[in-house]
């Protein structure tokens, strides 16, 4: 079996709803896009 290799680039920032990585399984879709959120909310 090969070795498999990653590479991980931080290329920049993201700002993204809290309830995308905190959200957990009670999270919908609409929630974790972060449409009707307000931007400074966002980590």
């Amino acid at each position: 079996m090969e070795n498999i290799t990653i590479h991980v680039w931080h290329t920049g920032k993201v700002c993204v709803p809290p309830a995308l990585p905190f959200g957990g399984d009670n999270c919908s879709m609409i929630r974790a896009s972060g449409l009707f959120g307000k931007k400074k909310n966002r980590l």
